[in-house]
């Protein structure tokens, strides 16, 4: 397994990185992290790290892309680098972008995020801190009332 974070420091690609490699790790599996960073004076060093990073997974390798623009650019460097996907490796991003998810070759698989959910529970985490603010303390909604 690998993760791909977003190419700028982003809480959500730190989120998203710690919650995937968690997962895994609970499931006795490991994941490569690519540390990778864009370069204002070298534009092209970023893809190509990219690259080495890809040729040098196991194969198979099912990988995790911070969003679906990251997950295209991992695309991009896997047909350059002669990576074959899906035989070799499964490319998943975030945000069910159409435009990226049907239009890019191979066709992207994507996870579209439940924001209205996440609105939701972030209002009711707020309404019960308001009301009483010291039982809120590290204190979990029951999953009865995300429903």
């Amino acid at each position: 397994f690998a993760y791909v974070p977003y190419p700028e420091p982003r809480f959500w690609s730190d989120e998203r990185a710690r919650g995937f490699t968690e997962a895994l790790a609970v499931n006795g599996y490991g994941c490569a992290l690519f540390g990778g960073k864009p370069s204002k004076t070298d534009p092209t060093r970023y893809q190509s790290e990219l690259r080495a990073f890809l040729t040098a997974l196991p194969k198979p390798c099912a990988l995790f892309a911070a969003n679906d623009w990251t997950a295209t650019e991992v695309l991009v460097a896997a047909d350059f680098a002669n990576v074959k996907v899906p035989d070799e490796l499964s490319v998943i991003g975030v945000d069910n972008l159409p435009d990226i998810c049907e239009k890019i070759q191979p066709s992207l698989t994507s996870i579209k995020p439940d924001f209205r959910l996440g609105g939701r529970t972030a209002a009711l985490l707020l309404a019960a801190r308001l009301k009483d603010r010291a039982q809120f303390k590290g204190a979990r909604l029951p999953a009865s009332v995300l429903l």
